[in-house]
């Protein structure tokens, strides 16, 4: 049994997480950067946490939906479907892409469209929107109205809200630290300033555009008027995607440089 010397000696092969993501090759280019996201979110604790602080999102409406004093102030009701249908969006990808500063330098160097880079980032946050809102549905306990604002919230998200989140990360280029679990919460300084402006548009954008038709045609109209943004998300996807193409790339070596600092 032990006759090959390299048998004797050599060590014995684990597993590892993610292995085997053979589900995304179809995509192509956009799934080698998918299945990298995945294993980056399973091997790694920080990853990891901004998952669990982006599920944790998802009980978010039972500070509010319990209360009866919300029940007839539906912007707040809205403030709260933001983050249930949007944890993950918010808390992971705040930090894109910061995620992949260890090796990003590796990664422009590759003879891969930035687009396709950028298009899984965005359909990963697409996809938690879509499971969140999934999961949420235990929240029809609490009635129809306020599994419909949940619903509204997660239309804006996913066809909005995704890209605002993509674009802001353009202006992130604090580098973030993987690997070291007793320094896990190290990065305190990568929330800065201009990620602080950029939350505004994710959280009272889309107030806003309830209030406004809310205010002046009934709730109806607030409900309609985040579907109509989200899907004009949708609709103008390629021209979103383009400009934020183009505002990453014009930054790329700048982010490159500050990566390199760590």
């Amino acid at each position: 049994q032990q006759l090959y010397l390299d048998k004797g000696l050599g060590k014995e092969k684990g597993r590892m997480l993610g292995e085997n993501l053979n589900v995304f090759d179809r995509w192509e280019e956009m799934g080698f950067f998918l299945k990298n996201d995945i294993r980056l979110i399973l091997r790694n604790i920080r990853p990891r946490q901004m998952v669990l602080v982006g599920s944790l999102f998802l009980f978010y409406g039972v500070i509010f939906f319990t209360q009866e004093q919300y029940a007839e102030m539906p912007t707040i009701l809205v403030f709260s479907g933001l983050f249930i249908s949007g944890g993950f969006m918010l808390t992971f990808g705040q930090y894109v892409p910061a995620w992949d500063s260890e090796y990003f330098s590796f990664l422009m160097c590759q003879n891969i469209p930035y687009r396709k880079y950028l298009e899984s980032k965005l359909y990963l946050m697409m996809f938690s929107v879509v499971i969140s809102m999934v999961l949420s549905l235990p929240y029809l306990y609490f009635g129809l109205k306020i599994m419909t604002i949940i619903i509204a919230c997660a239309i804006f998200n996913f066809g909005m809200g995704s890209f605002i989140t993509l674009y802001s990360g353009a202006f992130n280029a604090t580098p973030v630290k993987l690997n070291v679990k007793a320094k896990a919460f190290e990065n305190t300084q990568n929330f800065s300033l201009t990620q602080l402006l950029f939350t505004l548009p994710k959280i009272v954008l889309p107030v806003l555009v309830f209030y406004v038709p809310f205010r002046f045609f009934g709730f109806s109209a607030g409900i309609l008027g985040m579907i109509l943004t989200g899907l004009l998300g949708l609709l103008f996807r390629g021209f979103l995607l383009r400009a934020i193409e183009k505002t990453y790339q014009k930054r790329k070596y700048k982010t490159l440089s500050s990566f390199k600092k760590t």
